[in-house]
């Protein structure tokens, strides 16, 4: 139903012309293409900027349907050399093509705090934003003190699931209903033929 290409640890550059055929087949197929993008720390990566989703281009042309994992967003920790923030490129791109979508992996944790508010700022992206925890790693309500009442941040603290703390807690921040409800919609019907009727 997916497939997920992470171009920095993988080496692999998006844009090149000669993955157009596998992007017009994976299309064909209603396969999902799930690319990181934005910056990377759980491994070593080849190349900062193939996380870029300009370097979707091609894929989007050929009719993929698209999720820019991470919303291309940095962290905090990102060295001045790849500081370079691609979030643009997405918002950009989203205004052309109206397959690509975006995931919220990993951005309510302790180096990312930017990232949330900064999505839902973006008019262009709120109706394209799929939700994802990035399980195992963390959301972190503490470094969203400023924006959520005492009661509620001391309740998302003393959440001891970690899964449903990252849920509560990107709720509370103004992620839309319709954002977890996204990932379901696009994927294909996954039920046999018999179970439907």
């Amino acid at each position: 139903r997916v497939i997920k290409i992470h171009p920095p640890i993988q080496d692999v550059n998006p844009a090149e012309d000669r993955f157009r055929p596998f992007y017009r087949r994976i299309a064909e197929r209603r396969i999902i293409l799930m690319v990181h993008t934005g910056s990377e720390y759980s491994s070593d990566v080849t190349d900062p900027a193939l996380t870029d989703p300009a370097r979707l281009v091609p894929a989007l042309e050929e009719g993929c349907t698209v999720v820019a994992a991470h919303s291309a967003m940095g962290s905090f920790l990102d060295p001045r050399p790849f500081r370079e923030d691609f979030f643009q490129h997405l918002v950009d791109l989203a205004g052309r093509f109206p397959k690509l979508y975006c995931d919220t992996a990993v951005l309510a944790s302790l180096f990312r705090w930017r990232t949330i508010p900064r999505l839902l700022d973006a008019p262009a992206l709120v109706g394209r934003v799929i939700y994802a925890s990035d399980w195992p790693f963390t959301s972190n309500a503490l470094v969203f003190w400023n924006r959520l009442n005492p009661g509620r941040l001391l309740s998302l603290c003393s959440e001891r699931n970690l899964f449903e703390r990252d849920v509560r807690l990107k709720r509370a921040l103004g992620l839309p209903r319709d954002a977890f409800e996204r990932g379901a919609q696009l994927l294909p019907e996954t039920r046999p033929k018999a179970a439907r009727d």
